[in-house]
């Protein structure tokens, strides 16, 4: 089996090891496409023979697409691996997209851990924690860009959001 320091660390290791990337674009009828990689690995090492990262070798048969329902409708979706409580990568159907980003700082995401661990600050959210919250409760863009932009983080990151109308994307540190 798996033990509960296992499930615990994989859970947060997005606050140690990141390296998510995506884009937003729009095509010349309005319509917007949101993008994404999930590029984990880059400090744990490369696979010269599939010419890949390690880590994401092995993430790779994880990845999974959960719906999340609430009286037999999807609420929301989410793009994530198998077991990880939070998301990296959400769709509202019909009213917005949210993809998790690295954002590279000095202190990564062990500060915010270490203040969460020692209680010293429990204000900070886990950043796929957030996203999930996130989508349990904004009903549309403007409130997904308000929740996310008052939520404090424990680790650097920043969302891209995007809305289903023309001109509808926020970057959110």
């Amino acid at each position: 089996g798996i033990s509960l320091g296992e499930i615990i660390f994989y859970n947060i290791f997005y606050e140690i090891s990141s390296l998510c990337t995506s884009i937003v674009t729009q095509d010349q009828n309005g319509h917007i496409i949101h993008g994404r990689n999930l590029d984990f690995g880059l400090l744990l090492g490369w696979d010269k023979v599939n010419k890949s990262w390690i880590l994401t070798n092995k993430l790779r048969p994880l990845v999974i697409a959960i719906n999340y329902t609430k009286n037999g409708e999807i609420r929301f979706q989410t793009i994530s691996f198998a077991g990880l409580i939070g998301a990296i990568t959400g769709i509202k159907p019909g009213r917005f997209s949210i993809t998790l980003n690295t954002r590279f700082d000095l202190n990564g995401g062990y500060i915010g851990i270490i203040e969460w661990i020692y209680n010293i600050n429990r204000n900070q959210s886990f950043v796929t924690l957030a996203i999930r919250d996130m989508l349990t409760g904004a009903e549309n863009y403007d409130e997904a860009v308000e929740y996310l932009s008052k939520i404090p983080l424990l680790a650097p990151c920043y969302y891209i959001l995007a809305g289903i109308k023309s001109g509808q994307v926020s970057k959110l540190f």
